[in-house]
């Protein structure tokens, strides 16, 4: 696992050593793909930064400003969980991403989605005094993120890479009777990449 780690940061960051001042963010693609690698925990904030659960994320955003500080995103991402059970979310992040020292840049973003949550193994229950198999199905709830990231936006002649690291908390309502609220943890390594 650490090997993936490392391969995956040194494709990311690969791209900053061809950095072109005279492009501008407004020379690319208003769509850009937005690729990840999710590590996912049932957890809350800080508690758990583990990197046993992999998951993968595409999405796109759209820029509310000409200085692209504002910005709308739109996501689904796979996370593979044994212990609790696989996940499917679909969310919207509102985004503001001011910018630090030279292309660097930092995020705070909150948003809503879809978060389908799948039992880890067969349930049971209770008909007619038997207990009788109902599979794995899970849930739908809704979900409440809320995260920071940390990037970098890399110009070159062909297309803009912005690699970044991102943490996000999630509230998924609707668990269960017991359990109102459900707090999860998503650590992410990804890169928008805005085309020409």
């Amino acid at each position: 696992m650490v090997r993936i780690i490392l391969i995956t940061l040194l494709v990311l960051f690969w791209s900053i050593s061809a950095k072109s001042q005279e492009l501008e963010i407004g020379d690319y693609n208003k769509l850009p793909l937005v690729v990840t690698i999710q590590f996912h925990s049932l957890a809350l904030p800080f508690s758990d930064l583990g990197l046993s659960n992999f998951g993968i994320g595409l999405g796109t955003e759209v820029n509310w400003n000409k200085d692209h500080t504002l910005v709308q995103k739109f996501g689904i991402s796979w996370l593979g969980n044994q212990s609790v059970g696989n996940r499917l979310i679909l969310s919207s992040q509102f985004s503001w991403r001011p910018r630090l020292i030279d292309n660097f840049f930092t995020e705070l973003k909150f948003g809503a989605g879809y978060l389908r949550a799948n039992r880890p193994t067969d349930s049971f229950k209770l008909i007619n005094g038997a207990w009788e198999p109902i599979g794995r199905k899970g849930k739908g709830m809704l979900a409440i993120p809320i995260g920071v990231s940390l990037g970098y936006e890399n110009f070159s002649e062909n297309h803009l890479f912005a690699p970044f690291v991102s943490y996000d908390f999630l509230l998924a309502s609707g668990y269960s009777r017991s359990i109102p609220l459900v707090p999860e943890t998503l650590l992410q390594i990804g890169s928008r990449i805005h085309f020409k």
